[in-house]
């Protein structure tokens, strides 16, 4: 086969022939917009640590800018969201298994733009009805957003992330939430039950909680402790005695280091707790080279196994 230059007519050499076609392969090939030349999806790890920071200030702030939930309802909202977030982002990377999903995102999108929007989603479902609160969330999300270049890598990753915020709404849809399920102590009511106590007599908190199905166990009966000992067991007294004796405000058997955990224990509040997730988060992903995936791993599992130990321990109660 002849092959002619573009301007000429005639017959090139061998040599001029293999010359003239490598450089039109070249050309061709810089000219063509390359896959691998095109910057990776944005997957910034911040994201989640930004989001669960939204979170808290969300789900237990106070009023106008928060809905208050500094009780055990709030452990079920923190682990909406972090699920939410989880499948969003490990949707796209494909580095850990979905939880209880099987839709996968275009390849190429924004896991950093699908985790804000599952966020913001799941946010918006349960505490959006407060314009206050919705304002704060939808500027939360334009300033991540705002992060992420232009494109449609981030145009997918939203709409993946709504996707995946979407799919935890409906999961969690009739979930025995807020069911009428009331405790009445048997009257009268024998030593060793639990009763409303003075002042306030308030009665016991979310019973429902006991009930509400759970996220990532069999059943809220999987680690029922049983019953406690009877009142005149050798068991309980020895447990009477520990409790009064090191519990006592004037103790002379605690050391200073059960006085502190003590202390730290009964007043950490949901914020200062999630604050350590975050700060023990991005300490992993400066020392330990965690990425997006595995921060959003990370709050995902601590989120939703703090829900069904909420769950399992007022499962407990209410037997």
């Amino acid at each position: 086969m002849r092959v002619t230059s573009p301007n000429s007519r005639r017959a090139l050499p061998a040599a001029t022939r293999l010359a003239w076609m490598l450089g039109l392969s070249a050309t061709l090939a810089f000219a063509a917009p390359a896959t691998g030349s095109q910057p990776p999806p944005a997957a910034n790890p911040a994201i989640i640590t930004t989001w669960n920071a939204i979170a808290v200030a969300t789900i237990s702030g106070p009023a106008p800018n928060g809905a208050g939930k500094a009780n055990a309802e709030a452990f079920l909202s923190y682990a909406f969201t972090h699920a939410a977030v989880y499948n969003a982002v490990v949707g796209i990377t494909g580095k850990y298994e979905l939880y209880n999903w099987n839709a996968r995102a275009p390849k190429g999108a924004s896991p950093e733009a699908a985790g804000a929007a599952a966020a913001h989603r799941v946010l918006m479902e349960y505490f959006g009805s407060s314009p206050t609160i919705a304002a704060n969330l939808d500027a939360a999300l334009a300033a991540s957003l705002n992060q992420i270049p232009d494109g449609v890598s981030k145009e997918q990753g939203i709409r993946y992330g709504e996707r995946a915020g979407d799919r935890i709404i409906a999961l969690r849809a009739n979930d025995g939430r807020f069911a009428p399920i009331t405790y009445t102590p048997p009257d009268p009511t024998p030593p060793g039950v639990w009763r409303p106590t003075p002042p306030g007599f308030v009665p016991f908190f979310d019973p429902w909680l006991g009930q509400v199905d759970p996220l990532v166990i069999a059943s809220l009966n999987q680690f029922d402790p049983g019953p406690p000992p009877a009142i005149s067991s050798d068991l309980y007294v020895d447990e009477f005695e520990e409790v009064r004796d090191y519990g006592a405000s004037g103790s002379l058997v605690r050391s200073d280091a059960q006085t502190e955990t003590a202390r730290f224990f009964s007043d950490i509040a949901f914020g200062p707790m999630q604050a350590a997730l975050r700060d023990l988060a991005m300490r992993r992903v400066s020392s330990s080279g965690w990425d997006i995936s595995d921060s959003a791993r990370f709050f995902a599992g601590v989120e939703t196994s703090l829900a069904d130990g909420a769950g399992a321990a007022w499962n407990g109660k209410l037997k």
